[in-house]
């Protein structure tokens, strides 16, 4: 975080009220990150009623009837949050963080080496799970857009990519479901029940199951 960001988030630290998007500073000063990464958690977290916040729409006039259009359901100029919300908000973020830290690394299953035969010299030599799949697996046990925060890149879901798709499509995404599924349990209280059954149903999670278990038991 620049030095000019730091004393901004100084200054925003001592109102009792931000806007929106005056938020993303403050979230930074405790997080570190970038801006636009702050701003998407915030939003989600505004949209989905975890952060209070005095919600205005942004509007667009229509000069011919003198009638206000919503054309989103939150302004981030208008919308502001209380500085102490936002502070209680953050205080499980960064605690889950700093667990995180100190939490032993999950691996990932091996790899086939270069020279298998049977792995296509076109393909990525990375063994993962697509946007899709991770969709299709835990989409039901959360109630934002959980495709929409990947594909977004929201901080929480940083860890648990393994490499980012190309433009145009060529290769996809890759993720490491075990890590997106910790996530979405102690970061957003995805039911453990309903992550475990994931595991045990999803034919393409078969690979990642014993990795699974291994955190589940913990």
């Amino acid at each position: 975080m620049g030095t000019r960001h730091k004393e901004r988030a100084k200054l925003l630290w001592l109102k009792r009220r931000v806007a929106l998007d005056e938020a993303p500073y403050l979230v930074i000063d405790k997080l570190d990150g970038m801006y636009d990464d702050a701003f998407s958690l915030l939003l989600e977290a505004v949209k989905d009623k975890r952060l209070p916040a005095e919600i205005n729409p942004e509007t667009s006039w229509d000069l011919l009837d003198g009638d206000a259009e919503i054309i989103d359901s939150v302004d981030a100029r208008k919308t502001t949050v209380a500085t102490a919300d936002l502070l209680t908000w953050l205080e499980p973020i960064i605690s889950q963080l700093e667990s995180q830290a100190e939490a032993p690394q999950v691996s990932t299953p091996h790899t086939a080496p270069a020279s298998d035969p049977l792995t296509p010299a076109s393909e990525p030599l990375v063994n993962g799970l697509t946007t899709a799949q991770i969709v299709e697996a835990f989409d039901g046990l959360v109630t934002f857009n959980l495709a929409k925060s990947m594909t977004d890149k929201a901080v929480w879901t940083h860890d648990a990519r393994i490499t980012s798709g190309t433009k145009g499509g060529r290769y996809k995404s890759l993720w490491n479901p075990v890590i997106m599924a910790t996530a979405l349990h102690e970061r957003n209280n995805a039911p453990m029940p309903k992550l475990n059954q994931a595991f045990n149903s999803c034919t393409f999670l078969a690979d990642w199951r014993e990795e699974w278990n291994r955190y589940s038991k913990m």
